[in-house]
Formats: C-alpha cells, sequence, structure tokens
C-alpha cells in the first residue's frame, strides 16, 4: 500500500477552477521525476509515462506554470515543491488516502479520476465518523442508565448531546446518492458512476448496489396494466422491473464502506457486560 498525500486547500482550489487535469499532470510527473526537474529531453519519459503526445505535454506544462505547479529557468522545468506549497496554503488542511500502488499506476487518466473521487470518498468518510460518534454516545447513555462507574467527562458529554437535541438514531449503511455524489464530485451522473466503479475497482472504497422490493410475483401482463398507475399502489414512478425473478423494483443509494480505517475502542466501564464500540480516529 502507498500513501497518496495531497493538500487539501490546494486540491480545493483546483477543484473549484476545475484544473484537476493539470494537478493530475504535476502529481505524474513529480512521481516520475522525483528531483523535481526535468528539460525536454526528459520528454519521452514524460510522453511513455503519461500515455500523452508532446503537444499535450506543452499545453500542460503551460497550464501548470500559469497556476503555479511548474516554474521555468532556461530549459529548465522545475516542480514546485511540498514545502512551497506547505508555505502558501498551510500544513494542517492535509488529507491522505491509502490506495494499492498496482492500481493507481503513473497514468494521468488514472490519478485524475482518483482526483474527481476524493470529495465523494470524504463524505463516506464523514458519515463514518459520524456514526461511530453516535455509536459511543449510545454507549455511554446506556451506561448512565446502568449507573456504571463511569468519568464524569463522559456523563457530561451524554448531558451535552441530549441538551442538544441530537439523536441516538443511526444506521449502519454509509451511502451517497448518485444527485448528490455527481454534486460534490463535479461531475455528470453517468460520471459519477463510472467512478464508483473506478473506486471499487482500485480499493479505495467498495460500492455495494442497494435496492428495494416493492411488489413480488407480479406477470408482465399485471405490469402492463399497472404501470401507468403506480402512485395507486405506493410504487414511485421510477421503480424497474424484474423479469427473470417477477417483481418491482427502485434502486436505492449504493452503499460504501471504506476499508483498513484505523480505529479505537472506548474504555470499557465495570458492572456492565458489552462488546467494544468501534470509534474511526
Amino acid at each position: 500500500m502507498r500513501k497518496n498525500q495531497i493538500n487539501g486547500k490546494l486540491y480545493f482550489s483546483l477543484h473549484k477552477q476545475g484544473e484537476l487535469y493539470a494537478l493530475s499532470f504535476f502529481l505524474c510527473a513529480s512521481r516520475l521525476f522525483n528531483h523535481k526537474t526535468f528539460t525536454k529531453k526528459d520528454f519521452p519519459k514524460l510522453m511513455a509515462g503519461i500515455n500523452r503526445s508532446d503537444k499535450t505535454i506543452y499545453r500542460l506544462i503551460d497550464k501548470c506554470v500559469n497556476l503555479g505547479l511548474i516554474s521555468k529557468d532556461k530549459d529548465k522545468y522545475i516542480l514546485r515543491s511540498n514545502k512551497d506549497i506547505q508555505k502558501e496554503y498551510g500544513t494542517k488542511y492535509c488529507f491522505s488516502v491509502h490506495v494499492p500502488e498496482d492500481k493507481i499506476k503513473v497514468s494521468l487518466k488514472e490519478v485524475y479520476n482518483f482526483l474527481q473521487t476524493i470529495p465523494m470518498l470524504s463524505n463516506i468518510n464523514s458519515q463514518i465518523i459520524k456514526v461511530a460518534k453516535i455509536k459511543d454516545m449510545t454507549y455511554k447513555k446506556t451506561c448512565s442508565q446502568l449507573n456504571c462507574n463511569m468519568p464524569y467527562k463522559d456523563i457530561q458529554a451524554v448531558k451535552r448531546w441530549e441538551k442538544k437535541g441530537l439523536s441516538f438514531s443511526y444506521s449502519e449503511v454509509t451511502t451517497l446518492s448518485n444527485k448528490t455524489g455527481s454534486k460534490l464530485s463535479g461531475v455528470s451522473k453517468p460520471t459519477f458512476i463510472k467512478l464508483k466503479q473506478f473506486i471499487h475497482r482500485t480499493g479505495a472504497c467498495c460500492v455495494n448496489r442497494r435496492s428495494m422490493i416493492h411488489l413480488e410475483n407480479v406477470s408482465v401482463a399485471e405490469l402492463f396494466e399497472m404501470r401507468d398507475n403506480f402512485a395507486d399502489f405506493g410504487i414511485p414512478s421510477y421503480a424497474k422491473y424484474n423479469f427473470l425473478h417477477m417483481y418491482i423494483y427502485s434502486d436505492l443509494a449504493s452503499g460504501f464502506t471504506i476499508p483498513n480505517i484505523k480505529v479505537r475502542t472506548t474504555h470499557l466501564y465495570s458492572n456492565y457486560d458489552t462488546k467494544k464500540m468501534v470509534v474511526a480516529c
């Protein structure tokens, strides 16, 4: 596994400008040239590495120069160092994602696709942390109701949670609809669906298709009779029909799971026998 880290402020700045393609080129060049410099003599290596023509190389270099990612000194091109990026954008607002190295290769298309999925992965990770927090508070509330020996700060945390009117209910499934996901990533719905397939293939996130069955044992003849009046049966107009198993269903928001998340467990209070609650770090 390789740790791919990108400065968050730099990323979102270029994402807002619609310049993720230029950032992809910068990241590919940075991996190809660890010493951060290259010349026109290195163009064949660059062309082979990202699988693009020399015209595209010149165009992307000019774009990166305008964005401040690359500087030119006579016939030498200098890639911006991490230290310079941190000076401008800071070091606190960074995020990192673990992706199998054999999946994300030095390919402009692969890196570009990966950069487009970051808002999606960030949203899923936020949901996981939120669910873990609710789990932890539910556990502490149960302990307080059973008069367990627990730290004063945990008792106060439960009271603050209740005072704010926050819910103790949650769903184990982290989901993201095509509509929300496409809006977050700034792409069309068909492109977002392709990105879901991409992150599933890379192993960065497991995507599970989810659906709801509305009516079973429906023949084709019955389907044709009722399809114009789905609302009368409490079935949404966008519902689909499974010809093999003969039921009417509709797709739900896909379920997402991010593997290899580091976790910690809460302290087990005495006099209360239960499983440890998992909390995302």
